[in-house]
């Protein structure tokens, strides 16, 4: 394994190209620290070879490492690629593709806890209805298989996601919130599915995410993984708070240093990034 000696080895890295992350709120902070995590978690594997991670450490490598400058660009760059295909192709193509313009506009908001149900899922739901046998068909006959009508989909299939039905219309949102709260431990008990272990983010934490300058150290432990290096404690200070600061390599190693203190429990899989308490 190859040693960093000093910071003349990691040319691709200044922490003046961090400056942006001392503007973003809360929300976006979290959004930046979240995939720099997902960067980490797969630091042993080839980045460039994943699509989206690419794009970030493509980014991150050339001295634009503000995640969400690069999602903007990429979905500009694959509409413009896109519509310029669209100009190549014969004049009646051309407007089926613009017929379906506003496609996206059909889909309701989202995110990793709740996902309302696509066409597409709905279509693979079928595909397995059929390879179950729960529904046959062909020229002569097709039948149900005996007391399935009413099964729930999700406990057939054995999944650990509940496809379910919301509704809007008759239901206010503190009744929905209140079914939902009923439900769920019985869904988790009858699917053998039980609560994971989660502590959401303290607002003492994500303040030290900037004040620790933890995004830039983190780039920084990710490419060791991805070249198989290590850089001493001494090296990663010098790069990430060259300009006197308080903090330095004694706070980057060992239980009781508080940036690697930090560290690991930001990078902890029961940490929830998805609501921000004010727990000290």
């Amino acid at each position: 394994m190859k040693r960093i000696d000093s910071t003349k080895d990691i040319p691709w890295f200044r922490i003046e190209n961090y400056n942006y992350i001392s503007e973003l709120s809360d929300i976006d902070l979290l959004n930046e620290f979240s995939r720099r995590r997902e960067l980490y978690n797969n630091r042993d594997t080839i980045l460039m070879e994943i699509e989206l991670l690419s794009c970030y450490w493509k980014g991150i490598l050339s001295g634009k490492p503000n995640t969400n400058a690069l999602l903007e660009k990429k979905f500009s760059d694959e509409d413009e690629d896109f519509n310029n295909y669209i100009k190549t192709l014969p004049e009646d193509e051309q407007k089926n593709y613009q017929s379906n313009e506003h496609l996206l506009d059909d889909v309701l908001s989202y995110d990793e806890a709740i996902s309302p149900i696509e066409i597409l899922q709905i279509i693979e739901y079928n595909k397995k209805i059929e390879i179950k046998g729960i529904y046959k068909k062909d020229k002569e006959f097709s039948y149900f298989k005996d007391d399935t009508l009413y099964s729930s989909i999700s406990k057939i299939f054995n999944d650990d996601v509940v496809a379910c039905e919301i509704d809007l219309s008759s239901h206010t949102d503190d009744e929905i919130i209140a079914s939902l709260k009923g439900h769920l431990p019985k869904w988790r008990e009858k699917m053998e599915v039980p609560e994971p272990e989660k502590r959401f983010i303290k607002s003492s934490e994500v303040s030290k995410i900037k004040a620790y300058k933890i995004i830039p150290l983190l780039d920084l432990m990710i490419w060791e993984g991805q070249i198989d290096s290590v850089i001493p404690k001494r090296v990663l200070a010098s790069c990430v708070y060259p300009f006197g600061e308080v903090i330095g390599s004694e706070d980057l190693s060992g239980g009781n240093a508080k940036v690697s203190k930090l560290l690991n429990t930001l990078l902890c899989d029961n940490l929830s990034l998805t609501n921000i308490t004010g727990e000290f």
